[in-house]
């Protein structure tokens, strides 16, 4: 499939809204609220990038669509999840646990870190993560997709429909009310058999879905399509007020909205224009460099909490570097940051590619 590139883009940004939000949090930076108020406002306003794990649920329900073949095996479809998932998990695990021999604050696992490696974590089986805690989201990603595939692949295409579609309204029903307005959470119970985390991959995943068969249905005639120029400055409009509205929210301001399902329609809106690619900023960032950096994503999500924890382990919580810490918090946290993400690049070039590339032999078809 051709790659899409402005919602590469997306992609990045939930990416670093994510990795912003867990280095200003109270278990990153955020402990050191004491020595400056600018690390209060790091908290403050990053609070709300937890939201674009629901942005990569809905992604992943589009992409499931227009990467899957649903007449296809559905042991191939978990194998090509597990080739894709596991790498980079196991290699993380890993460094956790050889950091464990020498910073006691990074304290290993092993039970938890097994039922991760089970593709547990997140689901209610679960009660608490292991190190790797932001696998919750590849957990619900892997179920959810795999059942929808199961369906799709069993059932009709109308039946299939109608289940995702009262799944999904029914899933975002139950977090608002259950979180008073709010989207965010993962271990925290819904009833008896669901939780937030099951939920928000089913929401999410399920409109991702709708938006990936709309898309698959009229690509031919999308490609073709040419608007008025009015109505392409309507749709200029819309990208740019979405945008913005989805980056301040996430990452540079606090909200003050008590409904985060605006969140969802916000990216459904941006995805579905993006997708049409008749405003001019879908049309500008419809660029070769947000793949390249996209494909590093998985990496960074997967192995930044670890960079965080060891940085704030070996060098952040040792009292010589309080004073800078207090001096310098700009520089404390993006140079953290951009440590991480490095990281996560090179993990992503010496592990995630080769073993894909080394794995993927036992998906390809016998001749």
């Amino acid at each position: 499939m051709q790659k899409l590139k402005n919602i590469e883009f997306l992609r990045v940004v939930g990416c670093l809204a994510i990795v912003w939000l867990h280095f200003s949090n109270k278990t990153g930076f955020g402990q050191f609220a004491k020595l400056s108020e600018v690390y209060r406002g790091f908290m403050s306003i990053s609070a709300q990038g937890n939201k674009a794990v629901d942005l990569f649920f809905i992604l992943s329900g589009v992409f499931l669509v227009l990467t899957s073949d649903f007449a296809g095996s559905t042991w191939n479809f978990i194998k090509k999840k597990l080739i894709r998932f596991y790498p980079v998990t196991v290699f993380a695990i890993l460094c956790f646990f050889a950091a464990s021999f020498f910073c006691k604050e990074m304290k290993f696992t092993p039970y938890e870190n097994f039922l991760t490696l089970c593709n547990i974590t997140g689901t209610p089986l679960s009660l608490r993560p292991g190190n790797l805690g932001v696998y919750w989201y590849v957990s619900i990603l892997l179920w959810v997709s795999l059942f929808i595939f199961y369906c799709r692949k069993h059932f009709s295409a109308k039946a299939v429909n109608l289940t995702v579609a009262v799944l999904a309204f029914t899933a975002y029903t139950c977090i608002i009310r259950e979180r008073h307005g709010s989207i965010a959470g993962h271990f925290q119970n819904c009833g008896i058999i669901f939780n937030i985390a099951l939920l928000r991959g089913i929401g999410g995943i399920g409109l991702g879905y709708f938006i990936g068969q709309w898309y698959k249905d009229h690509a031919e005639k999308l490609q073709t399509l040419v608007l008025p120029w009015y109505t392409r400055l309507l749709l200029t409009a819309v990208e740019i007020y979405t945008l913005c509205f989805v980056i301040n929210n996430m990452m540079l301001h606090k909200p003050s909205f008590k409904n985060h399902m605006i969140f969802i329609a916000c990216f459904v809106i941006l995805i579905v224009t993006f997708l049409l690619k008749q405003g001019y900023v879908s049309r500008l960032l419809d660029r070769d460099i947000w793949v390249r950096l996209s494909a590093y994503t998985f990496s960074i999500y997967l192995t930044h909490v670890f960079c965080r924890n060891l940085m704030l382990s070996l060098l952040w919580k040792n009292p010589a570097c309080r004073q800078f810490l207090a001096d310098h918090p700009f520089a404390a946290v993006s140079g953290s940051i951009i440590a991480a993400m490095i990281f996560g690049v090179l993990v992503c070039c010496l592990v995630e590619r080769p073993a894909a590339k080394f794995l993927k032999r036992f998906t390809a078809p016998k001749a």
